[in-house]
């Protein structure tokens, strides 16, 4: 597994609940550090890593099947392969190979199934706790691949009662940008005894692109635009979700300014745009103004309460 820096990036203050964004977009135009800023005021989440072999397949032992990054791509001084992949490159762009499948039981488990490699980032923190991601309403992404692969959810430990839940993602010989909500997502495995989606949503630590077969097989892939329902196109499906403060009224002036009413004081706010970047900060008045860009944007506030701005 390749491991990145760690660099020192608070999204938001500690004031503000232990939950991601409503939205957000990973954009390799913009990205320099290999991060997706999820909305976790963990700096050490959304970086992207390299799973390790085996991660999805039964025979980890055999070390078959590989990732292969470009050559003239190196770690930077600080331990950063994704960033530097991604300046270079303008994307994550790799090929892989995957080995045959292995008749000989080996394991004592049943036999050999598939090969997989794969990229992923934690959602949270690099301890993989767990978050509810349910708000994103599923993810979009902007991508090219040689053949088709899984975008994989991953809750906190397993047993059960914890299956993964996938969602195939089809082969395109061109750039193209695919929308995928919740409702296309499946169990991984078939014998989930109970719960729902919702609950592993509830409970989301990381999530994968996995490529795998049952057979010999080689691809590449480039990764341009990883992000929530819509965000990837300017189709914007996902909606704040708001700690249900019914004071709080937030009314359009203009398609770059915004009024703030019903604050019961003097309130912090900070304006962040998709990529976790903030724009501004500051304190508001009820009846107070924020004026914005004239993309879409979050708005925070220290009492719980964010909207999004489009």
């Amino acid at each position: 597994m390749k491991f990145v820096a760690i660099a020192l990036f608070v999204v938001c203050s500690v004031l503000y609940a232990r939950e991601v964004n409503p939205t957000f977009l990973w954009d390799a135009t913009v990205d320099t550090t290999g991060r997706v800023i999820t909305g976790s005021t963990d700096e050490s989440s959304g970086y992207w890593y390299e799973l390790g072999k085996g991660s999805y397949d039964d025979c980890t032992e055999v070390e078959n099947s590989d990732l292969i990054w470009p050559s003239d791509v190196k770690e930077d001084i600080y331990g950063d392969f994704f960033g530097t992949l991604t300046r270079a490159y303008g994307g994550i762009v790799g090929e892989f190979i995957l080995g045959k499948q292995i008749e000989v039981d080996t394991s004592g488990r049943g036999g050999c199934s598939r090969y997989s490699v794969g990229i992923g980032f934690n959602t949270w923190n690099w301890d993989q706790e767990s978050v509810d991601i349910s708000a994103w309403n599923g993810f979009c992404m902007e991508y090219s691949s040689t053949m088709r692969f899984d975008i994989r959810l991953k809750e906190y430990g397993f047993s059960i009662e914890t299956i993964d839940l996938y969602a195939t993602i089809p082969a395109s010989d061109s750039l193209t940008v695919i929308n995928v909500p919740w409702e296309k997502f499946s169990w991984y495995l078939t014998f989930k005894l109970s719960g729902t989606k919702y609950d592993e949503l509830q409970n989301n630590n990381a999530v994968h692109l996995v490529f795998w077969s049952d057979s010999a097989a080689t691809g590449s892939f480039k990764l341009t635009k990883f992000g929530s329902y819509g965000s990837c196109d300017g189709s914007f499906v996902s909606t704040p979700k708001i700690n249900v403060i019914p004071s709080i009224q937030v009314s359009k002036n203009s398609p770059s300014q915004y009024s703030i009413s019903g604050l019961a004081s003097e309130t912090s706010f900070q304006l962040f745009d998709l990529n976790g970047k903030v724009l501004k900060s500051g304190k508001l008045k009820s009846g107070g103004v924020v004026n914005t860009p004239a993309h879409p944007v979050i708005l925070k506030l220290e009492n719980g309460a964010q909207f999004l701005l489009k």
